[in-house]
């Protein structure tokens, strides 16, 4: 007898590997179990499959109680390990499973039990403080129905219910006295009514009572691992689905998100510990799957209450976002922004966004508001958006006012059609990038009809904006300065004038009729261009006079003179000169220097202060290439300054200032005087 209970062991842990093929034609039988029982069919199936087996006398002893070991090898065929698995399983826990004295032959199921969280080593290491790891249990070394239960609910990925009212036997109170030493802090009542639903565990249990403590029987156990095999096949049979993230959070305590399909179909989706998730073909995790990433997804029907379908392979093909909508409100390190991923979304009254998430910033976001750089705190709540972010985090984004002002160059005007009703004007911004946008209101996309239709491309246009809708245009009005360099007529009689300025020369196309004024504030003259360009080239010096321009739609119509020259090369000698390393009480010339110059501080013949009715500089900044021959030279009394007077109406300044000496310095520029 002796035996055959261990050969019955041994042949339980067939349990580990699940066949595959069709049943035997011819089914099994057994002396002691009656044909048409409850319990014959599901003996007989796991049987012919070879999950099972009774023993040498015929017999398959029904009644007998089921070992903790025996449980894990029939939950090792339910899990359906591959090879790889099992030897990966063993990799990691072979030595855990060591420590409780595991026989061999329970070894790799015990291993599989772990890695797949059936089990954890706590509930391992009290199993064997109550005897259970042992081929040969005694009496009250047998686990009880409830603890075989909640194995078979994680083993098959079943998550707890909230509502338990599917549990209809006598002894609900007594359910859920089992150690969590021994189970784990799990809701046992609700993988119950979980467990109930996949339609492994009977809604009345036996007889009308679950008997939660007491130990499970052969037939018992072959009737609950049949109807797990046929769970599980069931389950696991996956559909495909693809779409975009729209929600991702935790629902009673279930991880789950949702997607919307190729038709716009809401689909959702739980979570569990069998879920592999990749991002590009590399491993993933749940945090991964962002609103708005793309994802393919591979899922079984669920019944956790929670979604109707398990996610059994998650599948991110890309959570990059590009999307269009407004900020919610605006944090220190991110904004929150209520929006949608649909290209060429129109942001106005109607608006209604799909998503709200917050995104945070980092050292490389790039903020851009109507063409020109911004810095990310300048965005405001309210303000229109479109935005590229991976992970939750921004890399651009393009900040539209809900009123705003924007100055580009023309590209295109297109009216509309009445097919497409709102007229677009496509303007170039300071980036160099083309924006579009749209003219909701017949009376702006007239005046931008009017306005854009004798004008060539690359005309500068002002626009007023609210979000990306045209609400005001005009012509771009502005004024560049910049000393005078010429005005000529070139082909067909278009007249230019040329300016030298800080970038190099720059050329304007001059009207015909222009409003000159002699020096800022003085009343405006009407001239013709030749007028004003003969007046200008016939004042003492005209190529140091500097002239501000006044553009409208880029071209001239105004020149002040902002200051004329008035005496060129006045000398004054210097006394001293100290280069200025501390900072100097009153002045900040030492310590903003500007990168590659030095500060000095100088003193005149004379002590002069002023020059006629001119300033004359008390510091000033020259490059360092000169400090050593201002060093020698310093010694000598042969240094002087140099520099031409202006006139701005009735006040005088000087420019063009110089250095002269020995040691190199002839004539070197010096900057940033005072």
């Amino acid at each position: 007898m002796k035996n055959n209970k261990i050969k019955a062991v041994a042949v339980l842990a067939l349990a580990g590997t699940i066949l595959t093929q069709p049943i035997a034609t011819m089914a099994a039988s057994y002396s002691d179990v009656r044909t048409g029982s409850w319990a014959e069919p599901h003996i007989t199936k796991l049987t012919n499959l070879k999950v099972i087996s009774g023993y040498n006398d015929g017999t398959f002893k029904p009644k007998r109680s089921v070992s903790y070991l025996e449980i894990m090898q029939l939950l090792k065929g339910i899990q359906n390990p591959s090879a790889q698995d099992v030897t990966a399983a063993i990799s990691r826990y072979g030595h855990v499973s060591d420590t409780y004295k595991v026989p061999g032959w329970a070894r790799s199921a015990i291993c599989v039990a772990l890695d797949n969280g059936v089990i954890t080593e706590e509930n391992l290491k009290a199993a064997y403080k109550k005897g259970f790891i042992t081929s040969q249990p005694k009496e009250n070394q047998f686990p009880s129905r409830e603890l075989v239960m909640v194995y078979y609910a994680k083993a098959l990925g079943i998550e707890a219910k909230k509502d338990i009212s599917n549990i209809k036997v006598k002894d609900l109170n007594a359910i859920g006295k089992t150690p969590k030493a021994l189970i784990g802090d799990v809701d046992v009542k609700g993988l119950y009514a979980g467990i109930i639903d996949a339609g492994v565990f009977h809604t009345t249990g036996d007889d009308g009572y679950f008997n939660p403590q007491q130990p499970l029987h052969r037939d018992q156990m072959a009737t609950i691992t049949n109807l797990s095999y046929d769970y599980r096949n069931a389950a696991k049979q996956t559909t495909d689905y693809e779409g975009e993230v729209y929600f991702n959070e935790e629902v009673n305590g279930t991880p789950s998100f949702a997607i919307k399909g190729k038709d716009d179909k809401a689909i959702a989706f739980v979570l569990g510990s069998d879920t592999k998730i990749t991002l590009n073909g590399k491993p993933g995790t749940a945090k991964d799957i962002t609103i708005g990433s793309k994802v393919k997804v591979s899922a079984y029907a669920s019944n956790t209450g929670v979604a109707s379908l398990h996610a059994l392979k998650v599948d991110i093909v890309s959570n990059d976002i590009v999307g269009t909508g407004v900020v919610r409100s605006t944090e220190k390190d991110g904004i929150t922004v209520d929006y949608v991923t649909k290209k060429d979304a129109k942001v106005d009254s109607k608006f209604k966004a799909d998503y709200t998430t917050k995104f945070k910033f980092d050292k490389d976001t790039k903020v851009k508001s109507l063409g020109k750089e911004i810095k990310a705190e300048d965005i405001r709540a309210t303000d229109m958006v479109i935005f590229k972010a991976k992970n939750g985090v921004l890399s651009e984004v393009d900040v539209y006012p809900y009123d705003g002002t924007a100055s580009g160059e023309l590209v295109e005007f297109y009216y509309g059609s009445r097919f497409e009703q709102d007229a677009k004007l496509y303007l170039k911004l300071a980036d160099g990038k083309t924006y579009t946008f749209n003219a909701e209101d017949s009376k702006i996309a007239n005046e931008l009809y009017e306005l854009t239709r004798n004008l060539k491309k690359g005309y500068p246009l002002t626009i007023k904006t609210s979000y990306g809708n045209v609400v005001g245009v005009s012509e771009t009005e502005e004024t560049v300065a910049g000393l005078f360099d010429n005005m000529a007529i070139y082909t067909f009689g278009e007249r230019k004038i040329s300016i030298k300025t800080n970038s190099g020369v720059r050329q304007y196309t001059v009207k015909d009729e222009l409003n000159f004024r002699e020096y800022p504030g003085s009343k405006a003259v009407k001239m013709s261009a030749g007028q004003v360009s003969d007046y200008i080239t016939n004042l003492k010096g005209y190529k140091q006079i500097e002239v501000e321009l006044h553009l409208k739609g880029g071209q001239v119509e105004g020149i002040t003179l902002a200051r004329q020259l008035v005496n060129r090369d006045e000398k004054v000698g210097i006394k001293s000169l100290a280069k200025i390393v501390d900072k100097v009480p009153g002045s900040n010339w030492a310590i903003n220097t500007v990168e590659g110059y030095s500060a000095y501080a100088v003193t005149y013949k004379g002590d002069l202060k002023k020059y006629g009715e001119v300033e004359l500089p008390q510091y000033f900044q020259i490059k360092k290439d000169y400090d050593r021959a201002l060093s020698f030279a310093g010694n000598q009394d042969n240094m002087e300054i140099k520099f031409d007077v202006y006139r701005l109406g009735n006040e005088y300044s000087i420019g063009n200032v110089r250095i002269n000496g020995k040691y190199e310095l002839n004539d070197v520029p010096i900057y940033f005087y005072k």
